[in-house]
């Protein structure tokens, strides 16, 4: 076959390609590297169909590599209108499995014409920063190349629909994303209930492609207002290309009622601070504060108090929320509470006690806002209840082996929630091992092995500043807080349990002022460090064993609780974190008074115990749920 210039000029930029890409030749005897991660295609979209200017191609395999590991290009093999095709691109993977290219007027060119059947190959290369280059299998690619689409679309009916309703549009033609945009003219009259009339003129409606087939609209307040009502007009399918060329289909009657957002369910199951207040129903319209366009939920109706008093939120007094997620078909509303401007806790978690009336949704967009139809409800509040979730990081079971106790970390970590559950009884505070999915507010404690202040801290609460009154419901006491280094605080939070080895007067961490004889008599038989040999499941029972789960879960669970209680805002007193003084066997006094016997529970010291005041503290802001 004679080659024409312009297939020349196909091969004259696949070599330019090749060179660009850093090897001495284009065919597939490229030498196999080993060690690369094998480099293979499994499928390529579209396989075949038609594709125009700004088509996404999306190629699934594995082996592709980007930056800084090396790149990853396609290679196009063919032929079109009787002249051979082949070219190259590089791309940047959107992972390892997946990367896409668009056909854009520079990769256009290399095709002898703007339209036809081409019918080759793909395949991807990829190079190593180290030189190494390796070869997928190739896949099928057949296309047509087309410059326009002109769109149709199949009778849409009589549809019953709600503020936000998501349409599916079947027909064909329709524009794909990179190739421009599909859109949905409406022309007709939008009667509202109440009787006015919205006039439309080849109003516009987005639609989303999902295929050349299947695409969806929505029906959006900020076009047809808030009110429910009846369309009547016709419908006509515009594809706008990124070629600024533009196809219409013919135009089809078209007929919906939307209704009014209406509430089908609201939880029944009593409710915490951190929870979800979950609303089922239609019509809830994602909020866009751009286009001022939203959903908020109202709850109007009569609020009891479980102290027997009676609060009006009926009318204006009614209570508007800001839902956390919405969809068209659910609205979810997270229990808060805020500090309000008399200092105390307001918001839907500040109240304790059983709401009894309607909810229902209020659409807004813009300044117009209409109520929908709600449902008679009863929304019972418990007294809020602080969740904290234990993390265990991997230092925890590297501490744990040092202690020769890395068999029985379940055991210990029973221990563990046996002293903050003791500590904290009659107080509304939970711990747990497992992250909560009842709950979305919660506090989290990290327990590791080193300290990363590089401090020998035994535990640090590092959260901002003192939370009197517990506001915040979401502390994390671990991990990195950059304003408690700014305020001048050590930056790392949680416990660990690493430090605890300052309590020993044998081993290389041991402080002077800090180590007990106690210490080494409990672990030394067990810590591979102090000469001991680790503890086997089967010897759980035996009794140093038993010794050591119990003093280790005591030391743990001493400083859970001491950390957790200032994450509460502990100590109870002005501007003050610790106790005044030294007193025996208290939870908040500061770290230096007390002992290790004392927080380990040996030679008659301990347990130890929050002071009255702090008690008094606990139980005001954490109410047990009976009175």
């Amino acid at each position: 076959m004679a080659w024409s210039a312009r297939t020349w000029r196909a091969w004259l930029g696949f070599l330019l390609c090749c060179i660009s890409f850093g090897l001495l030749g284009c065919g597939d005897d490229y030498i196999d590297s080993a060690g690369l991660v094998p480099l293979s295609l499994s499928s390529i979209e579209p396989p075949f169909g038609r594709v125009l200017p700004g088509s996404q191609i999306t190629i699934r395999g594995a082996g592709f590599i980007g930056e800084p590991t090396g790149s990853t290009r396609v290679v196009v093999e063919g032929e079109m209108e009787g002249e051979a095709v082949l070219f190259a691109v590089e791309v940047i993977p959107r992972s390892a499995e997946e990367l896409f290219f668009a056909l854009e007027e520079n990769l256009l060119s290399f095709f002898p014409t703007r339209t036809g059947q081409f019918r080759g190959t793909v395949r991807a290369e990829t190079l190593t920063t180290s030189g190494e280059v390796e070869v997928s299998n190739r896949v099928t690619w057949n296309i047509v190349l087309v410059e326009t689409l002109e769109p149709s679309m199949t009778s849409l009916g009589w549809l019953e629909l709600y503020p936000g309703s998501v349409v599916e549009l079947e027909g064909d033609g329709l524009l794909l994303p990179g190739e421009g945009q599909s859109v949905l003219l409406l022309t007709g009259a939008f009667t509202q209930e109440a009787g006015e009339v919205l006039y439309l003129d080849q109003v516009p409606l987005v639609v989303d492609a999902e295929s050349r087939t299947l695409g969806v609209f929505r029906i959006i307040p900020e076009v047809f207002g808030v009110e429910p009502g009846i369309f009547d007009g016709e419908a006509v399918l515009v594809n706008n290309q990124i070629s600024g060329l533009s196809k219409s289909s013919d135009s089809i009657a078209f007929q919906f009622k939307v209704s009014a957002p209406t509430v089908q369910y609201v939880t029944e199951e009593p409710l915490r601070r951190g929870q979800v207040l979950k609303v089922q129903g239609a019509g809830f319209v994602d909020p866009d504060p751009e286009l001022g366009v939203g959903t908020l939920l109202v709850l109007d109706g009569v609020f009891r108090g479980r102290d027997g008093f009676e609060e009006d939120w009926t009318g204006a007094n009614a209570k508007v929320f800001f839902p956390d997620t919405i969809t068209p078909n659910t609205m979810e509303v997270v229990v808060r509470s805020v500090l309000g401007l008399d200092g105390k806790l307001t918001g839907l978690g500040g109240y304790v006690g059983s709401f009894d009336g309607e909810v229902f949704p209020w659409l807004i967009s813009g300044a117009q806002g209409s109520f929908g139809l709600g449902l008679p409800s009863r929304v019972d509040l418990l007294p809020q209840r602080q969740v904290v979730f234990v993390k265990l990081l991997p230092g925890f079971e590297d501490a744990l082996a040092e202690f020769g106790l890395h068999r029985l970390s379940e055991a210990v970590q029973g221990r563990i929630l046996e002293v903050v559950a003791r500590d904290y009884a009659g107080i509304n505070i939970e711990f747990r091992f497992e992250r909560p999915e009842d709950f979305l507010e919660y506090t989290v404690v990290e327990l590791g092995g080193f300290d990363p202040n590089n401090a020998g801290l035994l535990g640090l609460d590092n959260t901002e500043g003192k939370d009197v009154g517990n506001l915040r419901f979401n502390d994390v006491i671990g991990g990195f807080n950059a304003l408690s280094e700014q305020q001048g605080f050590y930056a790392y939070g949680g416990v660990f349990l690493a430090s605890f080895f300052q309590f020993s007067e044998s081993h290389k961490d041991s402080d002077p002022v800090m180590a007990h004889p106690s210490f080494d008599a409990v672990f030394a038989p067990l810590a591979p460090s102090l000469g001991g040999t680790p503890a086997l499941e089967q010897q759980i029972s035996r009794p140093h064993v038993v010794e050591a789960l119990r003093v280790l879960g005591n030391l743990i669970g001493n400083t859970l609780s001491h950390e957790v209680g200032h994450a509460l805002g502990l100590a109870n007193l002005d501007g003050r974190f610790h106790n005044e003084g030294d007193n025996e066997n208290w939870i908040m006094d500061a770290g230096g008074f007390r002992p290790f016997d004392e927080r380990a529970e040996l030679n008659g010291m301990g347990p130890e115990q929050f002071s009255p005041t702090n008690r008094e503290y606990l139980e005001k802001i954490l109410p047990p749920d009976s009175f």
